[in-house]
C-alpha cells in the first residue's frame, strides 16, 4: 500500500499502524508530520452518505432522517473511525455534529447517486474500498462498510454490462 503525504493537518502524537509505518516514517522525515492520502473528516461523512444514497436513492437530508438509513449510516461512520483511530487519526468532529452538518445539506443528491442515475460507473473503491483495506491493514472491524460496499458494487453500471446495468439505471431513475 502506498501513502503518500497529501494531508495537511498534522496530527498529535501520531502512532501509524506497523505495516503503514515505513512510508510513514519517510513521509515524518520529509515533513516532519506524519500525514495520510485523505482528509477523514470529509470521507468520513462521504464513505457513508455516497453509497447509501446510491443504494436507497435518498437524499442526505432523507437520509439522515430516516431512523433505518441513519442507523446505517452511524455503524459505517463508527466503524470508519474505529480505523482511523487505528492510523493515529483522531477526529475532531462529533459524530453526531458530523451528521446534522450533512442534514443541513438539504434535498442534495450525492455525487454516486448522479453517477448511477446517469449510468455512470461509481467511485465506490476509492471512496469506501480503500477504507475497507485499510480496516485489514490494521485488524478492525469493518462487517457494515464491507457489506455495504458489495452492495454498492453489485448496482455499479461499471462492473456491469447489457441488461443488468440498465435496469440498475432505470431502478435509480425511477426512486
Amino acid at each position: 500500500m502506498n501513502i503518500r503525504p497529501v494531508m495537511r493537518s498534522p496530527m498529535r502524537n501520531p502512532r501509524p499502524h506497523p505495516r503503514l509505518l515505513p512510508a510513514a516514517e519517510a513521509t515524518q522525515r520529509d515533513h516532519g508530520r506524519i500525514e495520510f492520502p485523505i482528509g477523514w473528516v470529509k470521507a468520513w461523512g462521504t464513505l457513508a452518505f455516497n453509497p447509501v444514497s446510491a443504494l436507497t436513492g435518498m437524499t442526505m437530508a432523507e437520509i439522515c432522517r430516516s431512523p433505518d438509513t441513519r442507523a446505517l449510516v452511524v455503524r459505517m461512520m463508527t466503524e470508519s473511525r474505529e480505523i482511523a483511530t487505528r492510523l493515529g487519526v483522531t477526529m475532531r468532529v462529533p459524530l453526531e455534529k458530523r451528521l446534522l452538518g450533512a442534514e443541513r445539506v438539504g434535498h442534495h443528491k450525492t455525487s454516486m447517486l448522479q453517477d448511477l442515475e446517469a449510468g455512470r460507473p461509481l467511485e465506490i473503491e476509492a471512496i469506501l474500498g480503500t477504507i475497507v483495506e485499510l480496516g485489514e491493514l490494521v485488524g478492525a472491524h469493518a462487517d457494515t462498510l464491507r457489506s455495504v460496499l458489495e452492495l454498492a458494487r453489485a448496482i455499479d453500471p461499471g462492473r456491469r454490462t447489457g441488461a443488468a446495468a440498465r435496469a440498475a439505471v432505470e431502478a435509480a431513475a425511477a426512486s
